[in-house]
């Protein structure tokens, strides 16, 4: 797999650029370089998110959603806290965490544990 940025490819004489699994022509000429970069920016600014990250979005509200009648209210805002859009707006999760009391060491064995807003383990 080629790098994503535009190379140029002597035996059709045209800048390409891999794009979600396909070579995509940019521009025609080897002296092309500028104008093929130019349409390879516009390519990346345009480009959709990725289908799984579609699929984790709704996973994670379908999730929300669930939880509103399985947790307390608390538990489900904790939740709602946790997951962030990223810039493609797909669902990110986020833990804050802290050095694990002796309690929860013993229990899990982890040496770092969540930080659960007003509430402790």
């Amino acid at each position: 797999m080629r790098h994503l940025e535009p190379w140029y490819r002597k035996n059709k004489d045209a800048w390409f650029v891999q794009h979600h699994g396909k070579q995509v022509r940019l521009a025609k000429g080897k002296d092309s370089k500028l104008e093929a970069y130019q349409v390879f920016n516009k390519l990346m600014a345009g480009a959709k998110q990725s289908p799984a990250k579609s699929i984790t979005a709704i996973l994670c509200d379908l999730y929300l959603d669930w939880s509103k009648d399985e947790h307390n209210p608390t538990t489900q805002e904790w939740y709602r806290g946790l997951l962030v859009p990223d810039k493609y707006g797909a669902a990110v999760c986020y833990v804050i965490c802290e050095p694990s009391n002796h309690y929860y060491r013993v229990m899990t064995g982890s040496e770092r544990m969540p930080v659960l807003i007003g509430q402790h383990i």
